[in-house]
């Protein structure tokens, strides 16, 4: 498992690697300042491409995170719904005791 997790390791850096040397050329980005001017930066075309793959990762990561704690407190209530339906099952079993005792009481003086 650790040689896969190596192999996938150097696809990826390899992949990165290849992109950097291919993408080499200066890309403009046009973008609003904050006094709404249009302003323009030049900037390598691999720095665009990590730095959008970046932030997709990062999205999608805080995504699956918000769906984990969702899914966590979800459990947390299932298993306080159980505890207190343990808690009430042993209560019947205790109130449900107190009969039989006193059946029994009055079949033995019978």
């Amino acid at each position: 498992m650790i040689a896969v997790k190596y192999f996938l390791l150097l696809l990826v850096i390899g992949v990165v690697v290849t992109l950097s040397v291919l993408n080499l050329d200066n890309v403009s980005i046009n973008y609003y300042n904050l006094q709404f001017e249009v302003q323009s930066i030049e900037i390598p075309l691999i720095v665009l491409v990590i730095i959008s793959a970046s932030t997709g990762f990062l999205i999608a990561w805080m995504l699956g995170l918000l769906g984990a704690i969702k899914s966590k407190a979800k459990l947390k209530k299932q298993e306080k719904d159980i505890q207190k339906g343990n808690s009430e099952i042993a209560d019947l079993k205790v109130k449900s005791a107190i009969p039989k005792a006193l059946i029994e009481q009055q079949n033995e003086y019978s």
